[in-house]
Protein backbone atom coordinates (compact mmCIF):
# COMPACT_ATOMS: atom_id res chain seq x y z
CA UNK A 1 0.00 0.00 0.00
CA UNK A 2 1.29 3.85 -1.18
CA UNK A 3 0.58 6.34 1.83
CA UNK A 4 1.37 9.78 1.61
CA UNK A 5 3.79 11.29 3.84
CA UNK A 6 5.98 14.18 4.12
CA UNK A 7 7.33 15.26 1.03
CA UNK A 8 7.19 11.28 0.22
CA UNK A 9 5.13 8.53 -0.21
CA UNK A 10 5.64 5.88 2.30
CA UNK A 11 5.50 1.81 1.23
CA UNK A 12 3.57 -0.34 3.53
CA UNK A 13 3.48 -4.22 3.68
CA UNK A 14 -0.29 -5.57 3.54
CA UNK A 15 -0.01 -6.24 7.34
CA UNK A 16 -2.20 -5.08 10.08
CA UNK A 17 0.35 -2.94 11.92
CA UNK A 18 1.29 0.57 11.64
CA UNK A 19 3.21 2.73 14.53
CA UNK A 20 0.53 2.99 16.77
CA UNK A 21 0.64 -1.02 17.02
CA UNK A 22 4.83 -0.41 17.43
CA UNK A 23 4.00 2.10 20.28
CA UNK A 24 1.42 -0.46 22.44
CA UNK A 25 3.55 -3.01 22.23
CA UNK A 26 7.25 -1.30 23.22
CA UNK A 27 4.52 0.83 25.98
CA UNK A 28 3.46 -2.27 27.86
CA UNK A 29 4.29 -2.11 31.50
CA UNK A 30 5.64 1.50 31.27
CA UNK A 31 4.75 4.38 33.03
CA UNK A 32 5.63 7.45 30.81
CA UNK A 33 6.13 7.43 27.06
CA UNK A 34 7.00 9.80 25.06
CA UNK A 35 7.00 9.92 21.14
CA UNK A 36 8.32 12.61 18.68
CA UNK A 37 6.54 13.17 15.31
CA UNK A 38 6.64 14.83 12.41
CA UNK A 39 4.43 13.34 10.12
CA UNK A 40 0.77 12.37 9.04
CA UNK A 41 2.15 8.73 9.42
CA UNK A 42 2.72 9.24 13.12
CA UNK A 43 -1.11 9.86 13.77
CA UNK A 44 -1.72 6.31 14.90
CA UNK A 45 1.04 6.57 17.26
CA UNK A 46 -0.77 9.94 18.68
CA UNK A 47 -3.64 7.49 18.60
CA UNK A 48 -2.07 5.41 20.98
CA UNK A 49 -0.80 7.69 22.83
CA UNK A 50 -4.07 9.19 23.68
CA UNK A 51 -5.39 5.24 24.52
CA UNK A 52 -2.27 4.59 26.90
CA UNK A 53 -3.23 7.98 28.57
CA UNK A 54 -6.53 7.35 28.95
CA UNK A 55 -5.58 4.04 30.83
CA UNK A 56 -3.68 5.86 33.10
CA UNK A 57 0.05 6.17 31.88
CA UNK A 58 1.70 9.59 31.66
CA UNK A 59 2.21 10.51 28.13
CA UNK A 60 3.97 13.44 25.90
CA UNK A 61 3.01 13.51 22.55
CA UNK A 62 6.03 16.16 20.66
CA UNK A 63 6.00 17.01 17.05
CA UNK A 64 8.74 19.09 14.89
CA UNK A 65 7.09 21.84 13.38
CA UNK A 66 7.74 22.17 9.05
CA UNK A 67 5.81 24.10 6.69
CA UNK A 68 4.32 20.21 6.36
CA UNK A 69 3.27 19.83 9.68
CA UNK A 70 -0.60 18.56 9.06
CA UNK A 71 -2.74 20.38 11.32
CA UNK A 72 -4.41 17.31 12.42
CA UNK A 73 -0.83 16.26 14.19
CA UNK A 74 0.09 19.36 15.34
CA UNK A 75 -3.26 20.15 17.35
CA UNK A 76 -2.52 16.68 19.36
CA UNK A 77 0.73 17.48 20.27
CA UNK A 78 1.50 18.74 23.82
CA UNK A 79 4.82 20.19 22.59
CA UNK A 80 6.04 21.59 19.10
CA UNK A 81 9.75 21.82 18.17
CA UNK A 82 10.83 24.43 16.19
CA UNK A 83 13.12 21.96 14.13
CA UNK A 84 15.28 18.46 14.78
CA UNK A 85 17.73 20.49 17.03
CA UNK A 86 15.05 21.23 19.00
CA UNK A 87 14.53 17.10 19.66
CA UNK A 88 18.18 17.10 20.55
CA UNK A 89 18.06 19.48 22.94
CA UNK A 90 14.87 18.01 24.29
CA UNK A 91 16.70 14.63 24.50
CA UNK A 92 19.74 16.13 26.11
CA UNK A 93 17.76 17.78 28.77
CA UNK A 94 15.95 15.11 29.71
CA UNK A 95 19.00 13.04 30.52
CA UNK A 96 20.65 15.83 32.43
CA UNK A 97 17.32 15.34 34.53
CA UNK A 98 17.67 11.72 34.66
CA UNK A 99 21.62 12.00 35.66
CA UNK A 100 21.12 14.40 38.67
CA UNK A 101 17.73 13.13 39.78
CA UNK A 102 20.39 9.75 40.53
CA UNK A 103 23.03 11.29 42.10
Amino acid sequence: EVRPAKMSYELHPPIDADKGTAVRQLAKGLDLVLFVGDDVGDLPAFEALEALEAAGVETVRVVVDSDELAPELAARADLVLPNPAGVVSLLRSLAEGTRRQAS
